[in-house]
């Protein structure tokens, strides 16, 4: 992802974002990004209350993340999405992302 990712801790504030997106241009499919956060990324910032009762992680330009699962919904497109622990590559702790520099960027953005 080429550029600051937001996202939020509360289900009824991303589909809020969704929403909002897709009245802003309705050729766009609504989809629903879900994030995986249980590897504790580095490049992600845990920010609380910047906005009252609202918690988010803030993902820093070209962070890496997997797709786990896409999902046709009633109305939108669930993606399951995991972030890796690092941004670079980490050698035989993780060979998957031995070749990340080079990785394409993402076209949704």
């Amino acid at each position: 992802v080429p550029m600051p990712l937001a996202t939020s801790a509360k289900e009824d504030v991303a589909f809020d974002f969704m929403e909002g997106s897709y009245r802003r241009d309705m050729s766009r499919k609504r989809v629903l990004f879900v994030a995986d956060m249980s590897e504790e990324p580095l490049h992600v910032n845990f920010i609380q209350y910047a906005v009252e009762g609202e918690v988010e992680f803030l993902c820093m330009p070209y962070s890496c993340f997997k797709v786990l699962e896409v999902q046709d919904k009633d109305f939108y497109t669930q993606i399951v999405i995991k972030a890796y622990k690092s941004n670079q590559p980490t050698g035989d702790a993780d060979p998957e992302m031995a070749d990340c520099m080079s990785w394409p960027l993402a076209e949704w953005h």
